[in-house]
């Protein structure tokens, strides 16, 4: 398939080599964007307003449904509908193969759907602290938090105070549709996870901006916001962001990711990303790394067009990261 896959534009790549037999994937192809009409009859978000029965919920930081998998607990938890959430460090199928997950699963049913004896969670909530590798358990998601936030500088670095200089000063790098930047961990049906991104954060196609050593461990709990002010010489474009752990002897790993289509409607200059949740623990002497790049192939359908992308400093813009910091 990956020959499939390199080959643009993807939706007439993937038609010609399946030539009919797989007619659900040319409608998929089709219509890439999930907010389009055509999904409206797969889309259920009231089921989520009625549910009233006992729900178990299971999800990985590194699964590919990790993001629906939290809003659905948050909603149905807002409604205080019986649901409970395991969420563990797992891909897509780790999550099915866990032990854990079988055992609660049948625990689950037994309780609720046998009523043969009675498993009673100690909260609703358990979750999988990567870095500090412990489980924890708990009732909202996310737990509470403040933010904390970081500023990017040309430099390339990541810190907390603002300079406050209205010097304009620019971060650039050229996305090449031919050679495009590539997957390298993150959330995937297999494979993925917090896999080793040094090798990604010193591409020359994508920039990177790190913090100095941490002086303290720095638990982040929920979604991370990251702002850029960014603009590129083609109105067809992605970004996509990277926040990775470096860790004392250089090497990095991937904790939380998110890209986006930017058209020519963007409207702005300042595009929000919201990157998937996580639950993760920065050890002390680590550092806190973002990498920004113009796509994540194959995991992502690679831009058509060469990309000069540019983010803002100084007087022309502010580009930051919003972290939610364990209270």
């Amino acid at each position: 398939m990956r020959p499939v896959l390199d080959r643009s534009p993807l939706a007439e790549s993937v038609k010609s080599h399946f030539d009919g037999r797989a007619p659900w994937l040319d409608i998929v192809v089709d219509h890439p964007d999930l907010t389009h009409q055509h999904y409206d009859q797969m889309n259920s978000p009231e089921a989520l307003e009625r549910a009233n029965i006992p729900i178990f919920l299971v999800g990985g930081w590194y699964d590919v449904f990790a993001r629906q998998t939290t809003e659905q607990y948050a909603r149905l938890s807002k409604r205080n509908t019986n649901v409970a959430l395991t969420m563990g460090p797992w891909n897509h199928l780790q999550v099915g193969i866990d032990s854990r997950v079988y055992q609660q699963s049948f625990d689950w049913l037994e309780e609720h759907i046998a009523k043969r004896k009675q498993i009673v969670r100690k909260s609703p909530l358990q979750y999988f602290v990567t870095g500090a590798q412990e489980w924890r358990e708990g009732y909202g998601w996310p737990p509470q938090t403040s933010q904390q936030v970081f500023h990017l500088y040309s430099s390339g670095k990541l810190q907390e105070s603002e300079s406050g200089s209205a010097v304009t000063s620019l971060s650039t790098f050229t996305f090449d549709s031919m050679h495009p930047t590539p997957t390298m961990g993150g959330n995937l049906l297999l494979g993925g996870g917090s896999a080793d991104d040094t090798a990604l954060a010193s591409r020359s196609d994508v920039f990177t901006f790190t913090s100095e050593a941490l002086e303290q461990n720095l638990e982040v709990m929920g979604k991370t916001l990251v702002e850029l002010t960014h603009t590129s010489d083609t109105l067809n474009t992605d970004l996509f962001v990277r926040f990775s752990e470096v860790h004392a002897k250089g090497r990095s790993h991937a904790i939380t990711d998110t890209c986006v289509r930017l058209g020519p409607d963007r409207g702005s200059v300042i595009v929000v990303l919201h990157l998937r949740d996580c639950a993760h623990r920065f050890a002390k002497g680590s550092k806190i790394r973002l990498i920004v790049a113009g796509a994540s192939h194959p995991q992502f359908d690679k831009p058509t067009e060469k990309a000069v992308h540019t983010i803002h400093h100084g007087n022309t813009g502010i580009s930051k990261v919003i972290l939610p910091v364990a209270a």
